[in-house]
């Protein structure tokens, strides 16, 4: 063989390895898919992929399993194909979500399989470094709950309720601490050993709910986040935009009354000081003449009391006002509301859906309005899944 038969093989051999490199990371981020959906995400031709395909499964490094009602994407039209999916032992990846007032883990393996959770509950005037111990004792909790060996993980992802600024000078406030997320990382990654990925719980959310819950069918959605403060995601074209510096869906912050009750940002009349789960507790709190905590209010809603059914129902009411304000601009295809801290009733979401109504435009009255369906899991699955969706180097 001459040189340049020699030349032309190796780029050949290359380019071969960079397209199946391609496609596990494909099948990494999404998940089980079909070879055509392998195709049409890749870019590569249907010919290509299956001799590719074929060459992985060969290697070992992807399976084949059947395509059912239960694994298959909701967006597919017509009969499905066989469903094409990573090895989970090629490694696994842990999610945790700092919420408000508990601390949720998940462990999942690169073929999208969840494999144990837990939570941890903490009071108010916990700080930083009590929570990144307690972020030390999930994971060793679910390392030991799988028995998954620390060199299977690929990394963890850690969601916090704040803003994430892309270039400098990221901080959240953890129980009035300011933290700069480069430390917290650090701190984490120290105490566990493994790369830390931080990002903003409600797009951990949103992007969990994209990929498995009730965001699959959509390619243009808002997802809410009724925590401790209001928070969002948008999601356009199946990616979650995050702005110039990581704030494009601080929903909360919304005014909807220029004469209203003070935000902890400064203004009057946001969304999140009428809505928000710390702001809804307050005035339980006054109204009731003595300190309620969030479990105490909870368990009040959920005994029918009057006042707290009552505020409930505002905050959903101002919800749904804020939700049609923003579709007056974004128009999506529908809205997904979540919460790691309650479970929404039926009562809550009609009183949403009314709301929403009254104040829409008439181009927005088909816009969806759905329950997320990962419940309190969604911002730890997305942080899961925020590992998985950086891409492989090499096989």
């Amino acid at each position: 063989m001459d040189q340049l038969d020699k030349a032309f093989s190796s780029r050949s051999t290359n380019a071969s390895r960079e397209r199946r490199v391609k496609i596990l990371s494909l099948l990494r981020q999404r998940g089980p898919m079909t070879r055509a959906e392998i195709a049409r995400a890749s870019g590569i031709a249907k010919s290509s992929v299956s001799i590719l395909v074929d060459k992985l499964l060969l290697e070992g490094h992807i399976h084949e399993v059947r395509s059912s009602s239960d694994n298959r994407s909701k967006s597919v039209r017509g009969r499905p194909g066989d469903l094409i999916v990573i090895d989970p032992s090629a490694g696994a990846a842990i999610g945790i979500e700092i919420s408000f007032g508990k601390i949720i883990g998940v462990i999942g393996d690169v073929s999208h399989e969840v494999l144990a959770s837990t939570t941890i509950e903490f009071d108010s005037s916990s700080n930083t470094n009590q929570m990144m111990k307690m972020c030390q004792s999930i994971v060793s909790e679910l390392l030991s709950t799988t028995r998954v060996t620390p060199s299977r993980i690929l990394g963890i992802g850690l969601g916090i309720a704040s803003s994430i600024n892309k270039f400098g000078e990221d901080r959240y406030n953890f129980s009035q601490e300011i933290a700069n997320t480069t430390t917290i990382a650090t701190k984490l990654s120290d105490l566990t050993g493994f790369e830390i990925h931080v990002e903003n719980s409600a797009n951990l959310a949103g992007y969990a709910e994209m990929i498995w819950g009730a965001g699959k069918a959509f390619e243009y959605f808002l997802y809410f986040k009724l925590d401790q403060d209001i928070d969002g995601a948008l999601i356009v074209n199946r990616s979650v935009v995050s702005g110039a510096n990581g704030g494009v869906a601080d929903f909360g912050h919304i005014v909807l009354d220029v004469n209203g009750p003070m935000c902890s940002c400064g203004l009057r009349g946001c969304l999140t000081a009428y809505a928000g789960l710390e702001s809804t507790i307050k005035q339980a709190s006054v109204a009731l003449g003595h300190e309620v905590s969030l479990k105490n209010f909870l368990d009040f809603v959920e005994k029918s009391d009057f006042l707290c059914k009552q505020l409930m129902e505002d905050c959903a009411h101002r919800l749904g006002q804020g939700m049609s304000y923003l579709s007056r601009v974004l128009n999506p295809e529908a809205i997904i509301l979540g919460s790691s801290c309650v479970t929404l009733s039926p009562e809550f979401t009609r009183v949403l859906s009314q709301s929403f109504s009254k104040y829409s435009l008439n181009k927005n009255q088909y816009i969806r309005i759905l329950d997320g369906q990962l419940g309190e899991l969604a911002g730890a699955l997305g942080a899961a899944a925020t590992v998985l969706n950086h891409p492989l180097v090499s096989i």
